[in-house]
């Protein structure tokens, strides 16, 4: 009796079922990259808006006190002004300048600076 070529139903479903892992662990992986992806993306630009922040405060000379807005896409910020202590020398002072932008729920990027002030 002459065999016949081909694959017997029970090889063609063990071949579906190792297809189906692979297929599912690969697109996990993809998945947490897209969602690494779009949260490093969000963190970049929460960064920018805090440096921005604080070219605003060192531009427009603010005065100490604190500032606070939105910017779309759900950007909260906050703008913290108050005088360095134990720098008085003249004919300068210091400020101390801190932009927290606030994103995603509980997820903030605070940065902080020393502005020269003439005194």
């Amino acid at each position: 009796m002459r065999r016949q070529a081909g694959f017997s139903l029970l090889e063609v479903i063990v071949a579906f079922l190792v297809f189906a892992l692979i297929a599912t662990v690969v697109l996990a992986i993809v998945s947490r990259g897209l969602i690494g992806a779009e949260q490093t993306a969000q963190y970049q630009h929460a960064v920018m808006l805090a440096e921005s922040l604080l070219d605003r405060a060192a531009a427009e000379s603010l005065s100490p006190g604190r500032y606070d807005g939105s910017y779309p896409g759900g950007y909260e910020w906050t703008l913290r002004i108050a005088a360095e202590p134990g720098f008085r020398e003249a004919p300068m002072r210091l400020l101390r300048a801190t932009a927290e932008v606030g994103f995603t729920g509980d997820r903030s990027v605070q940065l902080t600076t020393l502005l020269p002030v003439p005194s």
